[in-house]
């Protein structure tokens, strides 16, 4: 909110005359010069500088008045403000998506890993399956493990699916914002 105040109406620095932080009055005012441009201009910490002019007044009609802001300013600097500040959100943007896009790719490589190591654990119950028939009488603690790894496997299965899913989604979602840019 700050920064739209600051940025549409009085900017982050303004240059006043001499006396008028005293006397604030149209009076109090000066035209302002290319070279005075140029001096702001060149500040390191100035990104831009757009000439404007305000003052109140007093708004009336024959029955009632009320106060009233005036403002001057140079359209076609205002324009190209504007501009500027519309490429910089852009460019940014489009940075974001960028790197949006590619943590995306990142995430689906490490899903492809994980599903990679549950199909080792797919392995490690059919050992599992295995032994347990091999020792009939005894292999009964390895049922309940068997079943357990069942369990797990399938749970973790039914996980990476919904994270393939969203991320397809988050990959689709920011190449079809980046293409509208």
């Amino acid at each position: 909110m700050l920064e739209n105040t600051v940025g549409i109406f009085s900017g982050y620095l303004q240059i006043h005359q001499d006396g008028y932080q005293d006397n604030p009055t149209l009076d109090n005012s000066f035209e302002i010069s290319d070279s005075l441009m140029n001096i702001v201009r060149s500040k390191p910490a100035v990104s831009s500088v757009v000439p404007r002019i305000d003052s109140y007044a007093l708004a009336a009609t024959q029955h009632q008045s009320r106060p009233a802001m005036i403002m001057g300013i140079d359209v076609e600097a205002e324009i190209a403000e504007v501009a500027a500040h519309r490429k910089k959100f852009l460019d940014e943007t489009m940075g974001s998506l960028q790197s949006v896009e590619a943590e995306a790719k990142r995430f689906a490589r490490s899903v492809l890993d994980m599903k990679r190591y549950v199909t080792g654990l797919s392995s490690t119950r059919m050992m599992c399956k295995i032994e347990s028939a091999a020792l009939s009488n005894s292999g009964t603690a390895l049922v309940g493990i068997v079943e357990q790894l069942d369990a797990c496997q399938d749970e973790i299965e039914e996980r990476l699916a919904r994270m393939v899913e969203l991320n397809s989604v988050i990959q689709s979602n920011t190449a079809m914002l980046r293409s509208m840019l």
